[in-house]
């Protein structure tokens, strides 16, 4: 199913928009001028993401945006044709994600809309009870790895390695990043100590028989992904 994106305010002003956000990969748009209408299908299906028009002499706007920020973590962009600070602060500080200016191109609002979904579902995963990678789960409350029956006891600095690196998966993490999140070393600082516990890691998840591989990449860092 398409992810939902919300398009409020009078529909001359989104019309081009709306066409840019049904490209591929597309998005289900839907065109809304009434912000009740709008805030009835936020709570009847949580959106993706909210692009709501606002200008400075409407605060009905200004507290749509407080109430839809009221509803979950989704983000909400402001998009206005008026080019004031003022009003940028107003609804930023009402819990807006972003705030555009109505002359952007549809193919820019519609890259600041992925961008926004794309860091929301990060942290959405990143502060999840059970972290979920293919068959893989990684249960932070336990302090357990689980793939299918296999269980995988691992050592502290070991799954907190494994529950980082699976928050970026197929994505190279740097060795300095590691050491900075998982030991809190200082940039610059040589240790060992990194791949002293992923070699341990990389033993016990084959051991187990967990389908994932923590790949080399040579000079720069490390990459979790499933085979």
């Amino acid at each position: 199913m398409a992810s939902l994106v919300l398009l409020v305010g009078p529909p001359n002003c989104f019309r081009a928009f709306r066409n840019s956000c049904m490209a591929q990969p597309p998005f289900d748009v839907q065109l809304l001028s009434s912000f009740v209408q709008a805030l009835a299908l936020a709570r009847q299906r949580a959106p993706a993401a909210v692009v709501l028009y606002v200008d400075g002499s409407d605060d009905e706007a200004v507290s749509l945006c407080r109430d839809l920020r009221g509803l979950g973590d989704f983000p909400v962009i402001a998009a206005s044709d008026e080019h004031r600070s003022d009003l940028a602060i107003k609804v930023l500080e009402a819990g807006a994600d972003d705030f555009v200016s109505l002359g952007i191109t549809p193919r820019e609002l519609r890259a600041r809309i992925r961008a926004h979904i794309r860091r929301a579902l990060q942290y959405a995963q990143a502060h999840q009870a059970v972290l979920r990678l293919g068959e893989i789960e990684i249960d932070r409350d336990r302090h357990e790895v689980r793939a299918g029956d296999a269980h995988v006891c691992l050592a502290p600095k070991e799954f907190a390695l494994l529950e980082y690196m699976a928050t970026k998966p197929d994505r190279v993490v740097r060795r300095e990043e590691l050491l900075q999140e998982i030991w809190d070393l200082p940039r610059g600082i040589r240790s060992r100590t990194l791949d002293v516990h992923l070699s341990r890691l990389r033993q016990k998840l084959n051991q187990a028989g967990v389908p994932v591989t923590i790949s080399t990449v040579a000079g720069v860092g490390y990459r979790l992904s499933l085979p």
